[in-house]
């Protein structure tokens, strides 16, 4: 399964790519916030330190007047808060030095960083007495580049080390998930193709088990209700194959028989004899237009006229025609419907979908049975019922009473197709109504229509 391995190392390979992202990210985030926070912390802490040492000078200077008294108060001032203290008067002259005042210069010095005291950090701070600047005061940090000392880095960098480690830690443990989740997804896509390949290579009967309660899980359970179908419609093809079989010998064997005995001389072709072979005939056109017709309605190839009639016309029309065969076999029909109900569809389409199904109730109903054909309205629909008491349809065939070639008679006592019911419910969809059916054993079958009303389809055009 090539195709599998490189999907799981892309899908790790990605999960590992915006791990390595999000840690890169978020060690940059942290880091800079770090550095702005204890950046404004070294600044707000070094401003306080200024401003007291400034303020302490200031102190000295009111009461001298003079800055030199500086060397004698403020001698200490630098040692104390570890820093060097200079001091300019208001032309730039230099008139104070902590180091000259403490004899500290060389000490101080090299406490630092191997240079002069102009390369550390330094901030100039204005001598304020009495509203009235004096001077400027210098002050710089020994053993610091810019505002970061030694110990100030050493915790950066401890912080760095802390963040690498954890990231370390992150990416091992995003190399672990990413191929358990890499594999997790896989191995069930892994599953359903091998069902796949099995399935196309025959076995109808594999279905897959997988219960992820995900896509995945669904798509399993989708392929499983396809197999289940695609394996009823193999049996229905298989079953329709033997009932076409079936369904055409008969009336061709009696056609070719009466044709040998027409040209053997052995029979006359009378009038009677004739009646038989166009029955027959007649038989066989009418299993050739159901295939074909089930062909067109299923692929939408079947062309649809829309016109104004009155359904209660064209039932009239269809039970008219079908009353023979109800007759015929000890039947009774009862029409239920009156005025007038206008529908705007295709009155051959619907004609020939009620057909079906009544045709369908003289079928499978024994002899003095009654059908019952009642026409109401539904809100902006007409509501067609079609209902005998005949032995009804066992509940495990219901589901698929509407199924092309399915038939729920196996005895092979009844003939057909199995395909008026499917045709009957495409043409009755493929014109904005619906057909619905219950049935009981023993209780009988009602099938009812539903065909928009020509008021909703007007409402709808304007």
């Amino acid at each position: 399964m090539p195709k599998l391995k490189r999907l799981q190392t892309r899908l790790t390979l990605l999960i590992l790519l915006v791990t390595l992202i999000t840690i890169g990210l978020t060690g940059i985030l942290i880091n800079r916030a770090i550095d702005q926070e204890f950046n404004d912390y070294l600044l707000e802490r070094d401003r306080v330190r200024n401003q007291r040492i400034v303020e302490a000078l200031a102190d000295i200077y009111e009461k001298t007047g003079d800055f030199r008294a500086l060397y004698a108060g403020a001698a200490h001032v630098g040692m104390m808060t570890g820093t060097i203290v200079q001091v300019y008067d208001n032309q730039g002259n230099l008139v104070f030095d902590s180091q000259v005042a403490c004899g500290m210069m060389g000490g101080m010095m090299g406490r630092g960083w191997g240079a002069s005291a102009d390369d550390f950090y330094a901030a100039d701070v204005p001598v304020v007495v009495r509203g009235e600047q004096m001077g400027t005061a210098r002050i710089y940090s020994p053993e610091r580049v810019g505002i970061w000392s030694v110990e100030d880095l050493r915790y950066k960098w401890a912080v760095n080390r802390s963040m690498l480690t954890a990231g370390a830690l992150a990416l091992v443990l995003a190399v672990v998930l990413s191929l358990v989740t890499a594999r997790s997804i896989t191995s069930p896509i892994k599953t359903l193709t091998k069902a796949a390949r099995a399935f196309a290579a025959g076995d109808l009967g594999r279905r897959v088990t997988l219960k992820t309660g995900d896509e995945i899980g669904l798509l399993a359970e989708n392929f499983n209700h396809m197999a289940a179908r695609l394996e009823r419609l193999e049996q229905l093809r298989k079953k329709l194959t033997a009932d076409v079989a079936h369904e055409l010998r008969t009336p061709l064997a009696t056609v070719l028989s009466y044709i040998e005995g027409f040209q053997d001389g052995v029979m006359k072709p009378t009038e009677d004899n004739l009646a038989v072979v166009h029955s027959e005939v007649v038989r066989l056109k009418r299993l050739v237009e159901d295939i074909q017709e089930l062909a067109l309605t299923e692929s939408g190839s079947l062309k649809l006229r829309q016109e104004r009639f009155d359904l209660v016309e064209v039932l009239s029309e269809v039970c008219e025609r079908l009353e023979p065969l109800f007759r015929e076999k000890g039947q009774r029909m009862v029409k239920e419907c009156s005025g007038q109900v206008e529908l705007v569809a295709d009155r051959d389409a619907l004609s020939r979908a009620v057909r079906n199904v009544l045709y369908n109730a003289h079928k499978h109903t024994p002899k003095e049975t009654t059908v019952r054909v009642s026409l109401t309205t539904d809100g902006d629909f007409a509501k067609l019922e079609i209902q005998d008491d005949g032995p009804g349809i066992p509940p495990d065939h219901l589901p698929y009473i509407f199924e092309r070639f399915y038939k729920a008679d196996h005895s092979g006592t009844v003939g057909g197709t199995g395909i008026g019911l499917t045709i009957a419910k495409e043409l009755v969809e493929a014109q904005g109504g619906r057909i619905e059916v219950r049935s009981a054993p023993g209780g009988g079958t009602t099938f009812t229509f539903y065909f928009p009303l020509a008021v909703r389809r007007d409402r709808r055009t304007d």
